[in-house]
């Protein structure tokens, strides 16, 4: 579509399996290995910044998160814009659940996860245990469990934390829904912010 584009990603398996399909594609796309924490090391500026899929909500302290805006702030061009979504505050407290099960199959596999979540509703943090069993023509081929610690945000939180941090919001939505407005319970929200002028 005639973007260039870069990644980064905390996890160096990740950046190598994304390296080798940008490969395959004939994309002459740059990976880094750095979190949200120390990326200002990548040293460019960018017209975007975009972090999908509630990444944000891993930076649970404070601290992490302030220091990661200041990162992303430092990436973007005058008029760049940061693109991200997170956990909405009010969806969590109402309507998660504590266990989940989802399967998913394609042609002779199946996925199966196992989500137990707990929620420290002082902390806004939730605790999410993933038990995960990967299927074969119905025979068990893999079993592997990963924790994830996922910090939840309400609207104006979020819009103040970009405040704090020399952001201001330009607009916000429901997750991959730019022109529909935000409810109390929509679980993804996006905002669109800018560094402030």
């Amino acid at each position: 579509m005639g973007y260039r584009v870069e990644g980064s990603d905390l996890s160096a398996d990740m950046m190598a399996v994304a390296s080798d399909r940008a490969k395959v594609l004939g994309l002459p796309i740059r990976f880094y290995n750095e979190s949200f924490q120390s990326c200002d090391r990548i040293g460019r500026q960018y017209d975007a910044v975009i972090a999908m899929f509630s990444a944000i909500d891993y930076l649970t302290e404070y601290r992490d998160l302030a220091r990661s805006l200041g990162n992303i702030r430092s990436l973007l061009r005058e008029d760049g814009i940061f693109v991200f979504d997170f956990w909405n505050g009010n969806a969590v407290l109402k309507s998660y659940s504590p266990v989940r099960i989802r399967r998913v199959e394609k042609a002779e596999y199946a996925v199966i996860r196992v989500s137990n979540t707990s929620l420290d509703t002082i902390l806004q943090v939730a605790t999410i245990n993933f038990d995960f069993i990967l299927l074969k023509a119905g025979s068990i081929v893999r079993e592997f469990s990963e924790v994830h610690s996922i910090r939840y945000f309400f609207p104006q939180e979020m819009t103040d934390l970009l405040a704090a941090n020399g952001f201001e919001v330009v607009h916000r939505c429901p997750f991959l829904r730019e022109d529909s407005a935000m409810e109390p319970d929509e679980w993804n929200l996006t905002y669109v912010a800018r560094p402030c002028r």
